[in-house]
This record gives structure tokens, sequence and C-alpha cells, in this order.
């Protein structure tokens, strides 16, 4: 939320971080425009406790299995196929996650994916989703990744986050260049994409689709 205030005169480019705790988060205070009379107050994400990028794993089921709960069984495209299942069987669930990061018993009509969890601490935040091809499906809709924030830890910072952390992740699998779809009106992803390095390659406007190109090369 930005805090304006009028300055006469040049402003130095600075960067001021402080321990001023307010929800948890932690606050910033920061200066990057010379010549702007804007002084910009940006609260981030920043916890206490530790964010992680977990792949797939058997921790801290119990936590997962509520946010997948939460989630519905579709949001934006973002499908979740653990909707509705016991939690005995989500324990299975999780099973099949890892072994299609492996490759092991992956559909013919899908490729192989590695499933992450954005975690703080034992707390799950949100779910990214990495292809490591594509096939022709994916390159009309959904792309190389995924991503989905729970509704009560989004307007944080999460969603970039969890994008800049899972592309590292495609580093590491040599893929490049990122697609990346999104609806068209979305302007919220379409925001965290475009802050990670996403440019418009086109638009469907019969589909209401957008299509970005992230370069990490």
């Amino acid at each position: 939320m930005p805090v304006r205030e009028p300055y006469g005169g040049k402003w130095l480019a600075f960067l001021l971080v402080f321990s001023y705790r307010r929800n948890n988060h932690l606050c910033s205070i920061s200066k990057v425009n010379p010549g702007s009379l804007l002084l910009s107050l940006e609260i981030y994400p920043l916890s206490i406790k530790k964010l992680t990028l977990q792949e797939a794993n058997h921790r801290n089921l119990d936590a997962l299995y509520k946010m997948h709960f939460e989630m519905g069984d579709e949001e934006n495209g973002f499908t979740n196929p653990a909707f509705g299942i016991s939690r005995d069987d989500f324990d299975q669930y999780i099973d099949e996650l890892i072994d299609c990061s492996r490759g092991i018993g992956v559909n013919p009509e899908f490729v192989p994916q590695t499933t992450f969890w954005l975690m703080r601490g034992d707390y799950p935040i949100g779910i990214s989703r990495l292809r490591h091809t594509l096939n022709e499906s994916l390159r009309t809709a959904g792309g190389h990744i995924g991503y989905y924030i729970r509704p009560c830890e989004r307007k944080k910072g999460y969603g970039h986050l969890i994008l800049s952390l899972t592309l590292d992740r495609a580093d590491l699998l040599s893929i490049n260049p990122v697609l990346l779809t999104c609806d068209s009106d979305n302007t919220g992803s379409r925001r965290i994409i475009q802050n990670n390095g996403g440019l418009l390659e086109r638009e469907d406007h019969l589909m209401h689709f957008c299509y970005y190109r992230i370069d990490r090369s």
C-alpha cells in the first residue's frame, strides 16, 4: 500500500528494511526512482518462519489435506484431483504425485510433472505444478507451470514467490523458454507472470486466453 508524501528537491535511491511487524509480516520502506516524489511503504509476506518450496512428500499430510479440501475441484483452470477424497486415499494420491514426477505410471495423454508445496514452517500456503515437457493440449492451455495460493493467503505476494521458485526448479530441468497461460481477465495472474519476466506472445480473443513466454537464458 503506497504512502505518498510530497517532497521538494531530488530523492536519492535508497532501501531501508526494518523490523517493524504488521499482521505477522515484515515491512520495508523503499524508494527506488530518483526524481520521483513518492515514498512507498511496501509490506512483504516475510514470515518469521522459513518459506520453502518442497517437492510432494508425506510430511504434514493433515495440513495439506485440509488445504486441498478448501480448494474445491477447480479454479481458473487449476484442477484439484484430491477434492472429495478421504484422508486415507489422500496418502495414495501423494504416492501418485511422487511417481508422476519420476515419469512412473503416467497416462499417455499426460506428461511427467512435479508438484510442489509452498510451506511456511509446517503450514501449506500454495501448490505449483511443473510440467517437464509439453504436449499439444498443454500448448493450448496449461503451459509448463500452474500454481495456486489458498484464498486466505492471497494478496500477500505469495503468488509471485511461488512462481519465481518454481521457475528456479524449471532451470534445473533445463526447461527454456517456459510457457505460461492464463485467462485474459485474470489480472492478478497476468501481473505475477509479467513481474517474473513473462512476455505476452499472443492473446486468443476467442478463448479469452493469454500466452506468456519466459526466457531463462
